[in-house]
């Protein structure tokens, strides 16, 4: 059941709409949970909105570190095909983030839609691309809030 926490007080937390734990990354790829590749199946024909909430307790701002989190959307379970990017955030050093200072740990949330063009994405996952030089990454864990 839906609730609100002491971590996202703003914002309805459900277990099953987590997307990453708890962990620290320094490579792109997929989120995960408990070590798992985490795709949530939103539905057949199921058009959501809402944000992505974001918790970063850590993230490595050194020499040109850049972590884009984006909510994927797809048609495949797998998503072996036809994905599609349903909203971003982009997080890093000040030279390279548009808000042109050096991002900081704490909650960041960004608005998705799960159809585009008329196509209503079934599947989602989070998916975080690293570039740049990075030390130690960034720890973060990212939910659905729908």
């Amino acid at each position: 059941m839906p609730r609100a926490s002491a971590v996202y007080p703003k914002f309805a937390y459900d277990n099953l709409l987590l997307l990453k734990d708890a962990g620290l990354v320094t490579t792109t790829a997929a989120g995960t949970v408990a070590a798992s590749a985490r795709i949530l199946d939103l539905g057949s024909n199921s058009y959501h909105s809402g944000h992505v909430v974001i918790e970063a307790t850590a993230i490595d701002t050194g020499a040109n570190a850049s972590y884009r989190i984006s909510l994927q959307g797809s048609a495949s379970p797998t998503f072996a095909s036809g994905n599609f990017d349903l909203g971003s955030l982009l997080l890093g050093v000040a030279a390279v983030v548009p808000q042109g200072a050096n991002s900081v740990t704490g909650q960041y949330t960004f608005p998705f839609s799960t159809e585009y063009a008329s196509t209503t994405f079934r599947y989602a996952r989070i998916f975080h691309t690293i570039s740049g030089t990075i030390t130690t990454g960034i720890n973060y864990t990212a939910f659905l809030s729908i």
